[in-house]
């Protein structure tokens, strides 16, 4: 297990050098997760690490407090997700409350609902996802915009029962869903106990 973990962790380095020149900003995720909690660390090309901690909550599919460190610039967000899934159909959403040193009115709310496919099919679990997101503006933090889109696909793959890969594309666009040129390659890197 020691070398195996080693091996995934040497190609995620290896992975996001060769990516770096075809997407903007890659991501390499490591995400230690048992059934009702998880912890998440992001180390993206941009330098902006993000620390997540977060679990189950009645309801709620997850509910996280994220930690962004971009050099003297730090963020925070609390996060709740929301997801209905009928076969290979999902459909959810997302609320996020932002403060921090990045925002002139210390705190900004992001609500972004998605639909999406996952299926399995042997180890591989393919997916594709769209979303919108809504943002309030700088001033109100209710008073909400329409400000992105995304296309999200990718698959993940199950090395063992405790640890798998997940190598998605994250298409950023604008209200029209109309390309912003701007795609992030993500890998991820899943531990269960």
């Amino acid at each position: 297990m020691k070398r195996l973990l080693i091996a995934v962790a040497t190609l995620a380095t290896l992975s996001t050098t060769a990516m770096a020149e075809d997407f903007d900003n890659p991501t390499v995720q490591f995400t230690m997760k048992t059934k009702d909690y998880f912890i998440q660390s992001q180390s993206p090309q941009s330098g902006a690490d993000q620390f997540t901690i977060g679990g189950k909550a009645g309801p709620i599919d997850s509910l996280s407090l994220t930690l962004k460190n971009n050099g003297d610039t730090q963020d925070w967000k609390i996060q709740a997700n929301k997801k209905a899934k009928k076969g290979p159909a999902y459909a959810g959403a997302k609320g996020a409350y932002w403060w921090g040193d990045s925002f002139t009115a210390n705190e900004r709310v992001d609500l972004t609902p998605y639909v999406g496919l996952s299926q399995k099919i042997g180890k591989f679990t393919p997916f594709a996802e769209v979303g919108m997101t809504w943002k309030s503006t700088t001033n109100d933090v209710m008073n909400f915009d329409k400000k992105d889109s995304y296309i999200d696909v990718g698959s993940s793959y199950a090395l063992t029962d405790a640890l798998s890969l997940k190598l998605s594309v994250k298409d950023s666009r604008d209200t029209s869903f109309k390309s912003k040129d701007n795609m992030e390659a993500k890998l991820g890197i899943t531990v269960k106990f």
